[in-house]
């Protein structure tokens, strides 16, 4: 039997949103059946760690892609280039918020703070 990729391509954005919103009813379900119940789903729910999963690898999915498809000069500056400006204003807004100050941005944006036991907003890029 031949398996197309061609097919998880055509539908990455999709599968990405349906392990998303995966996750998304993990974290109501974990809270707990006070707050929301959703009956014989909720033990499909429990296991939306299993979203993370297929998130990440149809990340790595579309990163292996694109990588394909320029150098690796160009790879990486591309990634940069989308990644980074968006990270720091997200990071700008994290330290503006916790009355943070320029040493804790930098630890932030450095992904250090992740690293060292400093502040930090996220998990995902560091």
């Amino acid at each position: 039997m031949n398996f197309s990729t061609n097919i998880v391509s055509k539908h990455r954005s999709s599968l990405m949103g349906i392990a998303i919103l995966w996750v998304i009813l993990y974290h109501m379900v974990a809270k707990g059946t006070e707050y929301f119940d959703f009956k014989y789903l909720n033990a499909l729910f429990n296991q939306g760690d299993s979203g993370v999963d297929i998130f990440m690898f149809l990340s790595g999915w579309g990163l292996y892609l694109s990588f394909k498809k320029y150098s690796i000069l160009e790879f990486y500056k591309r990634r940069f280039a989308r990644i980074l400006p968006l990270y720091m204003i997200i990071c700008l807004i994290f330290i503006m918020a916790i009355n943070g100050n320029i040493m804790d941005y930098l630890s932030c944006v450095s992904t250090f703070g992740f690293w060292m036991g400093g502040i930090w907003y996220d998990w995902y890029i560091p």
